[in-house]
C-alpha cells in the first residue's frame, strides 16, 4: 500500500465516524451513489485514479452530492451565519 493510501486509511479511522469508510475501488459508481443517497449520506468523494494524491484544493477531487441531501440541507448555511462576529 502507498505511503497516501495509508495515510487517508489512517486519517479515516482516527475521524470516529463509523459511516465513513476508504473504499480502494468501487466498480459501479452509480451503486455507490444511490446506497449513500438511500441512507442519507451527504454525497461521494472520490479521486481519479489516473492522478496522484495532493493535500488541499485540487482539480482530481470529485464530490457528488445526493440530489435528496441537497434539497433538504438547502438552508443549512443559516445555522452558521452571524457566527464570526
Amino acid at each position: 500500500m502507498a505511503q497516501r493510501k495509508r495515510d487517508l486509511d489512517r486519517l479515516c479511522r482516527k475521524a470516529h465516524m463509523p459511516f465513513m469508510r476508504l473504499v480502494e475501488t468501487f466498480p459501479d459508481g452509480q451503486v455507490l451513489y444511490e446506497h449513500c443517497s438511500k441512507f442519507g449520506f451527504e454525497g461521494v468523494v472520490s479521486k481519479r485514479i489516473d492522478r496522484p494524491y495532493v493535500s488541499g484544493l485540487s482539480k482530481y477531487w470529485v464530490k457528488v452530492k445526493c440530489a435528496e441531501w441537497k434539497r433538504d440541507n438547502t438552508e443549512r448555511f443559516r445555522m452558521f451565519e452571524g457566527q464570526g462576529r
